[in-house]
């Protein structure tokens, strides 16, 4: 399946080239959280063996000794300290709230000296890369790692870093941010095994710091439904209260997305009134600023179901504008893929229309060029929404036009094999220049083949470019070479073992075992892709027209 959110990833590896600019406005002395209840003894597996000895209750004598009246007293406290290291970040997280000026304003520089282990040899190189100098990123980076470079992949690296975070990051608002990053992937996926949500519990140890809590209250196992429910009410009120009590603490952007999680739960639940009243709460906390991962949160939304909820944020966000024209331009674009995958042919063509008439507004300036790249590619998929039109009425002569028109407008970019496929299956009265396609198919396959080779150091791309190899053969020149077919399963197995729970890999799987005639294989993972996405129109045709095939085919055999 081609991924639609393609410009969010390709936005996050632009932004993580640029670390240090975000990193040079923002200060290393952010608090912590102190409207959390911490453990003084929670200490990471790398700490120093002095961190893992001590006790909580030399933790707090040393705290307190901060305050002392003998200058000496406080500076071997404050040494005594740094040598303990992470074992007393949540005590000293706590100390910033201490009456005695002297102890919160110590505590405050020591939480500035703790060093953490945030990689371990066992990560990827590309996740070593991105967390090799987060302690001294800027939050605004740190958020944009959390949301962009370790969600939703599912991996035990990921989740390992995803959790260092959740315990140690030094801003409230980025632990919160990966707690919330964890639950969307964990939870309340029955496909994703209970052993998954086990692994990050251990991995968070005996933190007590909210993000933490609302990991645990989220995987409970024993709890009740009743009682769960209350539960998470009260985490997405207690969040809304802080927004208002002590903003420092979270943003409005950490408090609608806790209450949207939680609504989506109390309509898992049936407690419709209850869910659509939260969202509603969600939907009106005013957001101050805006975060490109917005959107990445809001196609979430879509995956889980919540289609009136995403298309609400959507369509806000392209109407109200939101400082940045890219961002509003991009959420049109989310918008339209939703309406398509939702059947709303109609509403996606109307969409990309207006999308493209306000690219055509904006003059000249420093976002020419990337608005011009855009403008080629909306034009491409509007005319392929309308090849799609066409093909729905039965007019094969205007799918043809509209594919043409549509293969011209987007040009020489990879991004979207979806135009040539099209093209490939029209049938050869009305493919004039079929030979002339199909060299473009191999053409394509030859540039993915090399992007696969130049990406190899890393995974998350290779993974893309294997996915977009494996899909484009899948639905051409696979049905008809077995050994190309062969090695489009490969790639996309390959693309599954770095994010083995995306049902965009797991649907072009199942496609490319439909190009090699194995029908039971494409129905079993294309169930596979489904729970992963249930709610996916797309995603249910795939399915349907595979199982028509197997039926066809079994008759044919009796």
């Amino acid at each position: 399946m081609r991924i639609v959110p393609t410009l969010l990833f390709l936005l996050f590896a632009v932004t993580i080239a640029s670390a240090s600019v975000f990193a040079q406005g923002e200060t290393t002395e952010e608090r912590p959280g102190g409207d959390e209840t911490r453990a003084g003894d929670d200490a990471t597996e790398g700490d120093s063996a002095a961190a893992a000895e001590v006790g909580a209750a030399e933790i707090a004598q040393l705290i307190e000794q901060l305050g002392d009246e003998r200058y000496a007293v406080r500076e071997y406290a404050q040494t005594r300290l740094m040598e303990i290291g992470a074992a007393s970040f949540e005590a000293l997280s706590d100390a910033l709230e201490h009456d005695d000026l002297e102890v919160a304003n110590r505590a405050r520089y020591l939480l500035g000296t703790i060093e953490f282990n945030w990689t371990s040899d066992e990560d990827p190189k590309e996740i070593r890369q991105m967390l090799e100098n987060f302690a001294d990123t800027g939050e605004a980076q740190r958020l944009q790692i959390v949301d962009d470079g370790l969600a939703g992949q599912g991996r035990d690296a990921e989740l390992r870093a995803l959790c260092r975070i959740v315990r140690y990051d030094r801003s409230s608002r980025v632990s919160k941010r990966a707690a919330l990053a964890l639950i969307l992937q964990l939870y309340p996926s029955e496909t994703i095994a209970r052993q998954r949500r086990d692994f990050v519990l251990k991995q968070l140890g005996p933190t007590r710091r909210n993000a933490a809590q609302w990991c645990r209250a989220f995987f409970a196992s024993e709890a009740t439904k009743e009682r769960m429910a209350s539960s998470l009410q009260a985490l997405a009120q207690a969040e809304q209260d802080l927004l208002s009590g002590d903003p420092e603490q979270t943003s409005a952007e950490i408090a609608a997305r806790l209450c949207y999680v939680v609504a989506d739960q109390l309509a898992r639940w049936e407690e419709t009134e209850a869910a659509e009243a939260l969202a509603q709460r969600a939907f009106d906390l005013e957001l101050t600023g805006f975060e490109i991962d917005r959107l990445s949160f809001l196609a979430s939304l879509q995956e889980r179901g919540r289609f009136e909820w995403a298309e609400r944020e959507f369509r806000r966000l392209a109407t109200q504008r939101t400082g940045s024209e890219m961002v509003d331009l991009r959420a049109l674009e989310l918008l339209a893929n939703m309406l398509h995958d939702q059947r709303r042919l109609d509403e996606a063509v109307e969409t990309v229309r207006l999308l493209i008439e306000r690219i055509r507004k904006q003059g000249s300036g420093p976002q020419e060029r990337a608005l011009e790249l855009l403008r080629r590619r909306m034009s491409g998929q509007l005319h392929y929404f309308m090849a799609l039109q066409a093909a729905q009425a039965g007019d094969v002569e205007k799918e043809a036009d509209e594919l043409r028109i549509a293969g011209r407008a987007a040009g020489r970019m990879t991004g979207n094999p979806d135009i040539l496929i099209a093209q490939y299956r029209l049938p050869e009265r009305i493919a004039t220049q079929k030979r002339q396609v199909e060299n473009q198919v191999r053409n394509r396959i030859v540039l993915y083949r090399n992007q696969i080779g130049q990406a190899e150091e890393n995974t998350r791309i290779a993974a893309f470019a294997c996915n977009q190899f494996a899909w484009l053969v899948g639905n051409t020149l696979g049905e008809v070479d077995v050994q190309l077919a062969d090695e489009a399963i490969e790639a996309s197995l390959k693309s599954l073992e770095y994010s083995p729970y995306s049902y965009a890999y797991t649907d072009t799987l199942a496609r490319c075992y439909y190009a090699r005639g194995d029908l039971e294989n494409a129905i079993k993972f294309q169930n596979q892709a489904l729970a992963l996405n249930p709610y996916s129109g797309l995603l249910q045709d795939q399915l349907k027209f595979f199982e028509s095939k197997l039926a066809e085919r079994q008759s044919g055999d009796e």
